[in-house]
């Protein structure tokens, strides 16, 4: 089950790394000066940051303190922030067991918007 984790996982994820280049778009995943290894994507054009995350749920708030970290330094204007929804859960459970899903990242938004100020636009991914 682990190869089907890491192959579904790493599909997905290699279909971002070609498809924003492609459109105009910067890899960029110092945006926070964080070695590469140890961040998940980031896309960054126009001032705007686009962050892809497979983590795990409990990692919700570094997710967001980097843009907000980037926009406080000027880095960016704002945000987009990739992820599954709940229901993808359905289609490919192992793959995506304990991940952020559009659903965390609405809610743990909403308790910390006293704090977050960038503009995060939040996209989540749906079964084929």
């Amino acid at each position: 089950m682990g190869k089907f984790k890491n192959r579904a996982r790493t599909k997905i994820s290699k279909q971002f790394r070609d498809l924003f280049p492609e459109k105009g778009w910067e890899l960029d995943t110092n945006l926070l000066l964080e070695p590469a290894k140890t961040i998940t994507m980031h896309f960054f054009k126009n001032n705007i940051g686009v962050q892809v995350s497979w983590k795990q749920y409990e990692k919700i708030g570094s997710e967001m303190l980097k843009f907000q970290t980037d926009y406080v330094d000027g880095k960016i204007k704002g945000a987009v922030f990739i992820c599954i929804i709940e229901r993808i859960r359905k289609f490919t459970p192992e793959a995506f067991m304990g991940s952020i899903t559009m659903e965390i990242a609405l809610s743990y938004l909403e308790s910390v918007r006293s704090v977050v100020k960038v503009p995060i636009l939040i996209i989540g991914l749906v079964p084929e």
